[in-house]
């Protein structure tokens, strides 16, 4: 499937740098870590277990919300996802739920959920109009945690595209990271296009381990040392402590217990993750291939019918046992698009 082409403009990044203010929890472990951090983390190494101001770009200071730009392209992390709600705001979100699931009269643009029935691609979005923002659920609002994230905007740091500047987090056995998402049944195609690129040196691979963009598929009913899901991102790796990876990382965790795989590759390119079933496949377009190319698959039975599908980024810095919280981040994330497409056949989840 074509996608639309990454361009990224570099006199943005002076914009970001400048408006982004440090994140109040950096520089010490947010409760999107672990509740328990499995007792200290486990090494993050292969084979362990374990939404208009035009182009405004402004740092998201925790617990903030934008009410005073109808059209801003900015999203602040109250008010941003379908039936999330957050009592400090006087009500609005709750508001905006019960309108969306009251008496029928949604205006969101696009839908937050396919159960299965109509059309699946309707839950796509292009990432044009930050309108379409509201159809989204933030994983830190539903389960009451901190912000993870300096800056996120849609058609604004990057034209046609979702931007975020992370704080320092991670997927990782209990460790739990920024994941923006909709709700997916039954069999479906997930894919997007990403450029995990330097904030140090633009136009450049991060310079830190386990820095990278990517997409995830969850299992909405989690509890600490029950985390499910699987993850697909590009980025900067590590792998067993050698020179660090520029290319994929696929990541599979059962009961909080995560193990990943790492290739070369490059830090832009389209991901897809592909369910039939109990099987899921994952596959990556590098710009040049003739078409996807399955990098892993996992059988997955204990995965329920319904699924959190969505948006992730790891912001490690570095190849421990646990994010590096004294460094600063390195990393402009960056998605074209996320399409859901349905799937019939495994040779579906491959074709271009």
């Amino acid at each position: 499937m074509p996608s639309k082409p990454v361009s990224m403009v570099a006199a943005f990044f002076a914009t970001v740098l400048s408006a982004c203010a440090p994140d109040e929890h950096e520089g010490s472990p947010s409760s999107g870590a672990a509740d328990d951090a499995a007792e200290g983390g486990t090494g993050e190494a292969e084979g362990s277990t374990s939404a208009a101001d035009e182009a405004n770009a402004t740092a998201l200071p925790e617990g903030t919300s934008d009410a005073g730009d109808d059209e801003s392209s900015e999203v602040t992390p109250p008010d941003v996802g379908s039936g999330s709600t957050d009592e400090g705001d006087d009500g609005e979100a709750e508001d905006d739920a019960e309108e969306d699931e009251g008496d029928g009269s949604n205006t969101c643009p696009t839908p937050a959920t396919f159960n299965g029935d109509g059309d699946i691609a309707a839950l796509s979005d292009e990432f044009d109009d930050p309108a379409t923002l509201c159809a989204w659920t933030w994983r830190h609002e539903q389960e009451a945690d901190d912000v993870q994230f300096s800056m996120f905007d849609v058609n604004a740091t990057v034209a046609g595209q979702a931007a975020m500047i992370p704080t320092t987090s991670g997927w990782y056995s209990d460790w739990r990271g920024p994941l923006m998402f909709k709700q997916v049944d039954g069999d479906f195609i997930f894919e997007t296009s990403v450029t995990a690129s330097s904030l140090a040196a633009p136009g450049t691979a991060p310079a830190l381990g386990f820095t990278s963009v990517g997409i995830m598929v969850r299992n909405p009913d989690r509890a600490p040392g029950e985390e499910n899901w699987i993850m697909l991102d590009l980025g900067t790796q590590d792998r067993d402590g050698e020179a660090l990876v520029i290319g994929y990382e696929a990541k599979n965790t059962t009961n909080s217990q995560s193990n990943l795989w790492t290739e070369n590759g490059d830090v832009s390119g389209r991901l897809r993750i592909c369910r039939l079933g109990v099987t899921f496949i994952l596959a990556v377009q590098y710009d040049g291939d003739p078409q996807y190319v399955e990098v892993n698959r996992f059988e997955r039975g204990d995965m329920p019918s319904l699924l959190q599908a969505g948006l992730i980024i790891n912001a490690w810095n570095g190849t421990s046992g646990m994010p590096n919280f004294n460094l600063e981040t390195d990393l402009l994330a960056t998605w074209d698009y996320a399409r859901f497409l349905p799937i019939a056949d495994e040779s579906e989840c491959l074709s271009p």
